[in-house]
């Protein structure tokens, strides 16, 4: 099994229109219902500062990256992310990390 980790920097600090972003268009939803994601979580820090992380489960990282080529093909009805959020001055991936889970209990 393999998680995803994206960070999601929200802009001016709005973690609440990232979060409502997330839920209208049930994009962690949507990864589970195509049946390549088995999990999805977005963990949003309790003091509301730095990054949201968004991470997933995926059974093989060919399941994430068909996920991925399916968004990118879908892009155009997800256009409002870009308003919502900033890329920190690190300049980390914005697809994110795919790690492999050596325990879960």
């Amino acid at each position: 099994m393999y998680r995803t980790l994206l960070e999601v920097w929200p802009r001016d600090g709005n973690y609440d229109a990232v979060v409502d972003y997330y839920r209208s268009e049930k994009i962690l939803e949507g990864a589970i219902a195509s049946g390549l994601a088995v999990s999805g979580e977005l963990l949003v820090p309790v003091d509301r500062t730095g990054p949201i992380v968004v991470t997933s489960t995926w059974r093989t990282t060919e399941d994430y990256a068909t996920w991925v080529s399916r968004r990118e093909e879908h892009a155009s009805q997800h256009v409002k992310m870009p308003e919502l959020t900033i890329m920190p001055e690190s300049g980390l991936n914005p697809a994110g990390r795919v790690v492999e889970i050596g325990i879960s209990v």
